[in-house]
C-alpha cells in the first residue's frame, strides 16, 4: 500500500491522504494579498529598465462612450479577418489603458513586487502612429518605440501559428516576469501569471466590441519570433497570450450603442 508520509517535497508531513489533499487545496488557494506581500524578488529578476528607448509617443485621453455591456456580450465573437481601413490612436490608447488599469487593480501586490504585465504592441495601420512594435508605459501612459515592425507578408506570417492574425491592423502581445512569479509563487507563479492574462484578453476583447472593432484571443509569438521582434527571452519576460484586433473584414464596421454605458 503506498505511504503518505513521505511528503517533505511540499513542505509538510501528513501521513493521511485526505489530509494531504485538502492541504494541497488550501496551499494552491493562498492570495498574493494574504501571504506573499512580504517576499522581495532579487532585483536581477526584474524587468530591466532600457533608458535607450529614445522615441516615446505619448497617447491621447481614452474614449469615454461605447456600447452598453449588455450588447457588447451579445456581439462578442472570435474574428480573424480583418478589414483594409486603419484604427485611431484612441483605440490603442482606450485598449492599453484598460487592460493595463485592470490588471493592476486586480493584481496590486504582485505588481508591487515585481510581476506587473507589460503589453507589447505591434501596429501595421493605425493612424498617427508609425508602423512599429513598441512597449507600453502605464506610468506615463505612452508607447516605447522598439523597433520597426516586421513586414506583415514575411515575418508577420513567421511570428505566429495562424498566419491570419498578420493581416490585424493591431496585435497586443501579453508578457509576464516568469522570474519573479516563480520567486514569490513557486510552482504556482506561471499559474498565476496564465490567470492573469487570460483576464487580459478578456478586457481587451470586450473593450475592443465596445468601441466597435473585432479581434480574438489567440496564443501569441512563436517564441523565436518573440525574441526577435521585442526581446522577449521567455524568464523575466515571458509571452502568455495575444490579441489581434481591428474593423472586421466579415461585415461593416458597427459603432458605439446611443445608449452610452461604459467601458470595459
Amino acid at each position: 500500500m503506498m505511504s503518505y508520509k513521505n511528503t517533505q517535497s511540499f513542505g509538510f508531513e501528513l501521513s493521511n491522504p485526505v489530509d494531504l489533499a485538502i492541504r494541497l487545496c488550501t496551499e494552491g488557494r493562498r492570495t498574493a494579498e494574504s501571504e506573499r506581500d512580504s517576499i522581495e524578488v532579487p532585483s536581477y529578476l526584474l524587468y530591466s529598465d532600457d533608458s535607450s528607448r529614445s522615441a516615446r509617443i505619448q497617447l491621447p485621453r481614452v474614449l469615454g462612450e461605447s456600447r452598453p455591456f449588455h450588447e457588447t456580450l451579445i456581439m462578442r465573437k472570435a474574428v480573424r479577418s480583418y478589414g483594409t481601413q486603419p484604427l485611431r490612436l484612441e483605440h490603442v490608447s482606450t485598449l492599453l489603458d484598460r487592460v493595463a488599469r485592470g490588471d493592476a487593480e486586480d493584481c496590486a501586490t504582485g505588481a508591487r513586487l515585481g510581476m506587473r504585465l507589460q503589453f507589447v504592441i505591434v501596429v501595421w495601420r493605425v493612424d498617427n502612429i508609425v508602423p512599429g512594435v513598441y512597449l507600453y508605459e502605464p506610468d506615463e501612459h505612452c508607447l516605447s518605440y522598439i523597433r520597426q515592425a516586421p513586414d506583415p507578408e514575411t515575418e508577420g506570417k513567421e511570428m505566429v501559428l495562424q498566419i491570419e492574425f498578420a493581416t490585424a491592423p493591431l496585435i497586443i502581445l501579453t508578457t509576464g516576469n516568469l522570474a519573479a512569479a516563480t520567486a514569490i509563487y513557486g510552482a504556482w507563479g506561471y499559474r498565476q501569471l496564465l490567470l492573469r492574462a487570460g483576464s487580459a484578453g478578456q478586457r481587451l476583447w470586450l473593450a475592443s466590441v465596445a468601441m466597435g472593432l473585432a479581434g480574438t484571443v489567440f496564443a501569441g509569438f512563436l517564441p523565436r519570433a518573440a525574441h526577435e521582434i521585442a526581446g522577449i527571452d521567455g524568464y523575466r519576460s515571458a509571452g502568455l497570450l495575444a490579441f489581434a484586433t481591428g474593423y472586421s473584414g466579415v461585415s461593416a464596421p458597427g459603432s458605439p450603442g446611443q445608449g452610452g454605458g461604459t467601458m470595459i
